[in-house]
């Protein structure tokens, strides 16, 4: 594909985004938001200068890069983002898609005067470093590969605004649980069987799936017994061998089962 090609299929994508958000947006910050993607698709860069040169404006870059920083100070324009880009995805969440919630960290270990850095876990390699936490959340179908974006959240523990991470969560899980009527299958792995989080999916009244450690205390029956226990007991009518793709090519049984 040429550049020209290239080009107006960028355009056409950004004109086409925009013609979603533009309802729920005044013309001067449509007009920053139609700059910024633009700018960051161009540059390849997420800096305000990179992007303020692609822009190529007949102003000075100094003022070029202060009106994108002020519109980028709005209060609530992510948060509006969300929940337009949720509602716009809500259509293809049907009964049984699955919402993947899944908690993230960004590591900065250059940054030194980024607003509000904290110490968060560098999960690719267990140990703390410094940077700030997010969490992602998409659908799709079973046994499909494509994949539907429906939020993106940052924070920061020494932001003064921030309550806690179970709270960011949440109110992730609940812009899309109300966007999509409560359709979907919410979906989390490590962490996902916080009190928390188990209390906040109950009251949002859907359907979830989160990864229960063994530790855990579960009602199975008539009392309460540790995970591990309630796991060993399972029925499993469905046992298999799947290659997985390793360096030595083994095996591993696959088992699958239900707890009632």
């Amino acid at each position: 594909m040429n550049r020209t090609a290239t080009a107006i299929k960028v355009r056409d994508s950004i004109e086409g985004f925009m013609g979603i958000v533009s309802p729920h947006f005044s013309k001067p910050r449509c007009k920053f938001l139609q700059q910024m993607l633009f700018g960051i698709l161009a540059a390849k860069d997420v800096k305000l200068s990179q992007i303020s040169r692609r822009l190529e404006e007949p102003i000075s870059l100094k003022k070029t890069e202060e009106r994108l920083s002020r519109h980028l100070g709005t209060k609530e324009l992510g948060e509006k983002l969300n929940e337009v880009v949720a509602e716009e995805a809500a259509s293809r969440i049907k009964r049984d898609t699955l919402v993947i919630v899944d908690p993230t960290d960004f590591i900065k270990p250059y940054a030194e005067k980024m607003p509000y850095l904290a110490k968060v876990r560098d999960g690719s390699r267990g140990e703390l470093g410094t940077g700030y936490s997010g969490c992602v959340a998409v659908a799709c179908e079973p046994g499909a590969r494509r994949m539907v974006p429906l939020q993106f959240k940052l924070w920061s523990s020494k932001a003064p605004d921030f309550i806690s991470e179970n709270h960011q969560v949440l109110s992730l899980m609940r812009t899309i649980a109300t966007a999509s009527d409560g359709r979907g299958v919410f979906v989390y792995d490590r962490g996902g069987d916080r009190r928390e989080i188990l209390d906040g999916l109950l009251e949002m009244d859907v359907k979830w799936i989160v990864r229960q450690v063994g530790n855990r205390n579960v009602r199975f029956g008539n009392g309460l017994f540790l995970m591990d226990h309630v796991a060993s007991r399972t029925i499993r009518p469905f046992d298999s061998m799947k290659r997985r793709s390793t360096r030595n090519g083994c095996r591993y049984p696959q088992s699958i089962g239900h707890v009632r």
